[in-house]
């Protein structure tokens, strides 16, 4: 299966399940690539923040047949044919906490289509990237266009950031595009992400398992690494060699 047949097959599984994952948002342009090496995966597990009226769970099963869906849901929970729903509000760290531990193993796949408040993003971000997500595994937090309404509201939150807001996912994610590459950062510099993350609630440990991030249309795709990279920075770039030598 090719990338464009698999973009074919999410769109028809969006479309079959009526999400508007694929209707609306068009995740099948991001997702055909970022989830291609989920395709033949076989089983595996997958989490997703929000369960609504049930079109997200239907979407994931019939993209993967053999995987097993948890979703965590402020208002729903039960199970059906391979999935289960937990009853948790992710704005809540001790109930994410609490829900974790009834996943006793790591899931190759987290969404975030949940509350979409910056702030529970993030939250739910530094919750669950470290702890839940096995390595190498992707984690998607979708409808981020929350992060540039200046004065909205939504499932009964206040949405008032906008562009450039410093406590906006986009620009959480900015400065953690910032982090992936700390390796190149002197120290100095170094403390200054580390104190900015921390400040908008942004877990550095967490964002030190990110070995790359993705920015789409209204989503952001992140991918977790599978150990701690060796001799990270700092690092000074010398214009005679044109080389980084390790401080």
């Amino acid at each position: 299966m090719t990338v464009d047949s698999f973009r074919e097959t999410l769109i028809a599984a969006g479309i079959q399940a009526n999400t508007d994952k694929i209707t609306v948002h068009h995740y099948d342009k991001p997702y055909s690539k970022a989830l291609y090496r989920l395709r033949d995966k076989g089983p595996f597990a997958m989490l997703e923040i929000g369960y609504g009226s049930g079109e997200g769970v239907k979407f994931w099963k019939n993209l993967f047949p053999e995987a097993f869906i948890y979703c965590f849901d402020r208002d729903v929970e039960g199970e059906e044919d391979r999935a289960k729903v937990l009853k948790v509000d992710q704005s809540d760290l001790q109930g994410l906490q609490l829900a974790m531990e009834q996943i006793d193993h790591p899931v190759d796949l987290i969404v975030d289509d949940g509350s979409h408040h910056p702030s529970h993003q993030i939250l739910t971000f530094s919750c669950l990237f470290p702890a839940l997500l096995g390595d190498n595994g992707l984690y998607a937090i979708e409808d981020i266009e929350t992060s540039y309404w200046r004065n909205g509201a939504l499932y009964g939150y206040a949405m008032n950031y906008g562009l450039n807001d410093p406590w906006s996912v986009m620009e959480a994610f900015k400065v953690a595009a910032d982090d992936v590459n700390r390796r190149f950062i002197c120290e100095e510099d170094q403390s200054l992400l580390q104190y900015r993350m921390m400040s908008i609630g942004l877990d550095p440990q967490a964002v030190e398992l990110v070995e790359s991030i993705l920015f789409s249309r209204n989503c952001v795709i992140l991918e977790k690494n599978n150990a701690t990279l060796e001799g990270q920075g700092p690092y000074h770039y010398s214009a005679e060699s044109s080389r980084f030598t390790q401080l």
